[in-house]
């Protein structure tokens, strides 16, 4: 495990390669970035723990570069951590390889694309709040099938609270609340109790 005591990081890009690496954070005090191309965390390693720090790369900088960009994660978590603005999306989390991960209890605010972009299955993401989301606050891309998506709240999604892909079959989303339509293409998710209006 990996304690880090508050303080601004400045860095390239952290890769996380390795299985079983557990990054806690003091506060949200701990704070990560990066400018110029490329993502700040790049992560391949399974069973992560990210927990507790902020992250973010500018907004605006026009290179595409994303806080977090998991490839690979299965049964990993990112939890309590503060994405405070992105050059594009916040979290993206994909393959079908970074199966049964977790994103909970977050903070996305000020990201230039899709706060979450889910492209994994069996995905619990619960209990996270967004600002300033432009697009999708949650995007279910076609491999993330079988995901539970609980108790999210965003207050002002440009396009659409919640979208779910064609192909991002029998994945639960109940009680969350969206300034922004929820959007089902599945046909086959269970999607109820979600409030849609305007704040």
């Amino acid at each position: 495990s990996i304690f880090v005591r508050n303080g601004t990081y400045q860095e390239g890009t952290i890769t996380i390669s390795k299985s079983d690496v557990t990054i806690v954070g003091e506060s949200w005090d701990v704070v990560f970035t990066k400018t110029g191309s490329g993502h700040l965390f790049s992560i391949s390693g399974d069973r992560f723990d990210i927990s507790n720090i902020q992250a973010y790369t500018p907004a605006g900088g026009g290179q595409a570069s994303r806080p977090f960009n998991i490839s690979s994660g299965y049964q990993s978590r990112v939890r309590r951590c503060y994405i405070s603005q992105s050059d594009d999306m916040g979290m993206y989390w994909g393959t079908s390889a970074s199966h049964r991960g977790l994103i909970m209890n977050n903070w996305f605010d000020s990201c230039d694309s899709y706060p979450i972009y889910c492209d994994s299955r069996e995905m619990f993401i619960g209990f996270n709040h967004f600002k300033d989301a432009a697009g999708y606050a949650i995007y279910m891309e076609s491999n993330s099938e079988d995901c539970v998506i609980v108790g999210n709240i965003c207050p002002n999604a440009v396009t659409t609270g919640l979208h779910i892909q064609a192909n991002a079959e029998d994945t639960v989303a109940v009680a969350n609340r969206f300034d922004g339509a929820v959007s089902d293409s599945s046909g086959t998710s269970t999607v109820a109790s979600n409030d849609e209006t305007a704040f």
